[in-house]
């Protein structure tokens, strides 16, 4: 039993001297390393350099959040006018709808306005009691789209 424990301190004590030796030889490179860095010269035109060139950075730093506002002061603004055109749409879809009631026609239906639609088509919905009636109604309105997947207001 002594054996073992002399043996496993002995393994302990040369495990100690290599990670003492590593440490040393680190140490000492380390020092070598900063005696390099400052043997190296800098001078006052590396210094102006670095300055412009932190500087050069700074100022793209700030533009790009001047531009990122204006983008989303941009980005409201345009929102604001979609609603209000999207409200605009949706009263003149209710005051047709009124219009059509009072003349009756023999097919019933009314449009809606899907604000979640990508084109002109898929935000104006007609509801009918003849699924036919829109399937020719939708055939139509693509016939004259001419492939404008955008809404104009």
């Amino acid at each position: 039993m002594d054996n073992e424990r002399e043996q496993s301190l002995g393994d302990l004590e040369k495990e100690l001297e290599a990670k003492v030796s590593d440490t040393q030889c680190a140490a000492a490179e380390i020092q070598d390393l900063l005696k390099q860095v400052d043997a190296q010269p800098v001078n006052a035109k590396d210094v102006d350099r670095m300055r412009r060139e932190m500087q050069a950075i700074e100022d793209d730093i700030a533009n790009t959040e001047k531009g990122k506002a204006a983008l989303e002061d941009k980005f409201w603004e345009v929102e604001a006018k979609l609603v209000t055109k999207l409200e605009e749409l949706e009263r003149h879809a209710h005051q047709f709808n009124q219009a059509l009631k009072q003349l009756k026609p023999t097919v019933a239906f009314q449009y809606m306005i899907d604000s979640k639609g990508s084109s002109p088509t898929e935000m104006l919905a007609m509801l009918c009691s003849s699924g036919n009636f829109f399937r020719f109604w939708k055939v139509r309105v693509n016939e004259y789209s001419c492939g404008v997947d955008t809404l104009n207001i």
